[in-house]
C-alpha cells in the first residue's frame, strides 16, 4: 500500500529525509550527503554504495521540492556534471519531488544505452511517486518526517512475558494490508519459509476482514509462538473452520484450501473464542533462516573482523541469525556487524547479543535489513 504524503517544504527536512532512503534503499548505512551549498557537487548530493547489488557506486542528485518538474535538457545537465564525479559512478539517480514522468525515464534509458556502449554509468529517474512507494516500506520514516500521518501505522509488536511476539492490529476497511505489514517485520519474517509466510498472511488477512466487515470487530491481535499461531478479535466469537460458515463467502473457503494444503505440516484449531495454528513438527513454519555461532571473544576491530569473515553464512538461507561475539570496543562491535552484512549480499540478518543501547543503534544503522534482539 502507497500512502498520499505530502512533500516536505523544508529543504533540510527534505535532504535528511532522502538521505534516510537512500541509506535504506541501498543497504548502506553509511552513505552520505557530498559537499555543501557553493561547492562544486558535479551533480551529486548523496554518495553511497549499491549492497544489493555488489557494492557499485552510486550517486544521487536530490532536487528540491520547489522544482517539482524536470526537463530533459536538465536531465542531460546533471548527467553531464556527474561524469565528473570521483570516484568514477557506476550509477547515477536524479530525484525529483514531481510526478512520475514516462519520457524523462525513456530518456534515462536511452543515456544508458549510449553508456554501455562507452563504459560510463547507468541513469535512472525517481519520481515522488517512486519515493512514496519505497518510504512506505519504512513506517519508522512516516513516524519521523510525517508524525501528523503516523496513525498510518497501524501495527504494534511487542514481545510478551512467554517469550512469544504479539502484533496488535487495528482494524479498518484496509485491514488485509495492516496484516501484511506484520508479517513483513522481520522478526515474523524468521517463523517461515516464503511460501508458508505468504499463505499464513492470507490467512490472517481472510480472518482480519471478516472480523471487521461481520463482527463489527476494530482490534485484531496475531502473537506468534515457537510451535502456534493465535488470532483473536475483540468481536462476537466467531469459529472460520464450521462446517457452514466455510461456504460463505471467498474468504472461507481459503481457511479451507490452507487446511488441506498444509495438513501435513499444521492444523488448525478453534480455541474459543481464538483460532489457533498448531504445528504438527519443529520445522512446520520454519524458514530457511541459518543461524551462525561463534565461540570466539573479539578484542580488536580487526579481530572482528576475521570472526565475521569466517561466519558459516550459506547461500541457500533466505536470511541470517548472528550472535555477536563479546567485544571490549564499541568499533569491534560495528566491524563485526558490517563485515557480516556485507557477506549477506542484501539478504536480512537478525543480531543477538547482550543487552546494550549502543549495539542496538549500531545495528539500526543498517535499517531495515537488520535488527537486534538481546539475549534474555
Amino acid at each position: 500500500m502507497t500512502y498520499a504524503l505530502p512533500v516536505l517544504a523544508d529543504p533540510q527536512r527534505y535532504e535528511l529525509l532522502s538521505l534516510d532512503v537512500w541509506r535504506r534503499k541501498l543497504g548502506d548505512p553509511d552513505a552520505q550527503r557530498f559537499g555543501r551549498n557553493g561547492q562544486s557537487q558535479y551533480g551529486v548530493d548523496i554518495f553511497g554504495r549499491d549492497a544489493v547489488h555488489g557494492g557499485l557506486r552510486v550517486g544521487i542528485q536530490c532536487k528540491l521540492p520547489i522544482q517539482s518538474t524536470i526537463t530533459m535538457k536538465a536531465l542531460d545537465d546533471e548527467v553531464a556534471k556527474a561524469a565528473g564525479f570521483s570516484p568514477r559512478l557506476d550509477a547515477y539517480w536524479l530525484a525529483y519531488a514531481g510526478a512520475r514522468d514516462g519520457a524523462l525515464q525513456r530518456r534515462a534509458a536511452d543515456i544508458t544505452s549510449e553508456h554501455e556502449r562507452s563504459g560510463g554509468f547507468t541513469v535512472h529517474v525517481y519520481s515522488w511517486n517512486d519515493f512514496l512507494e519505497d518510504v512506505t516500506s519504512w513506517p519508522s520514516l512516516i513516524e519521523i518526517y510525517w508524525p501528523d500521518h503516523a496513525g498510518h501505522r497501524t501495527v504494534r509488536l511487542q514481545r510478551v512475558s512467554s517469550g512469544a511476539l504479539r502484533a496488535e492490529i487495528d482494524l479498518t476497511a484496509e485491514a488485509d494490508a495492516a496484516v501484511a505489514n506484520v508479517f513483513d517485520e522481520m522478526e515474523i519474517r524468521a517463523f517461515f519459509d516464503e511460501r508458508m509466510r505468504a499463505d499464513v498472511r492470507s490467512l490472517a488477512a481472510e480472518i482480519a476482514l471478516n472480523a471487521f466487515e461481520h463482527g463489527k470487530s476494530r482490534r485484531l491481535w496475531i502473537t506468534f509462538h515457537h510451535d502456534s499461531i493465535d488470532l483473536l478479535a475483540d468481536g462476537p466469537p466467531f469459529n472460520p473452520l464450521a462446517a457452514n460458515s466455510i461456504s460463505d463467502g471467498v474468504g472461507l473457503q481459503f481457511v479451507a484450501h490452507f487446511r488441506e494444503q498444509y495438513s501435513d505440516r499444521v492444523r488448525l484449531g478453534w480455541n474459543r473464542p481464538s483460532l489457533r495454528i498448531y504445528a504438527l513438527s519443529s520445522t512446520s513454519f520454519k524458514s530457511t533462516s541459518c543461524v551462525a555461532l561463534t565461540n570466539s571473544a573479539a578484542m580488536s576491530r580487526l579481530a572482528a573482523i576475521d570472526l565475521a569473515g569466517n561466519l558459516s553464512l550459506p547461500p541457500h538461507c533466505e536470511f541470517y541469525t548472528v550472535i555477536i561475539p563479546l567485544t571490549i570496543t564499541l568499533s569491534a562491535d560495528r566491524a563485526f556487524v558490517d563485515e557480516v552484512m556485507r557477506r549477506a549480499g542484501g539478504k536480512p540478518v537478525i543480531f543477538r547479543g547482550s543487552p546494550h543501547d549502543i549495539r542496538s543503534s549500531i545495528v539500526a544503522r543498517w535499517g531495515d535489513r537488520a535488527v537486534f534482539i538481546p539475549l534474555d
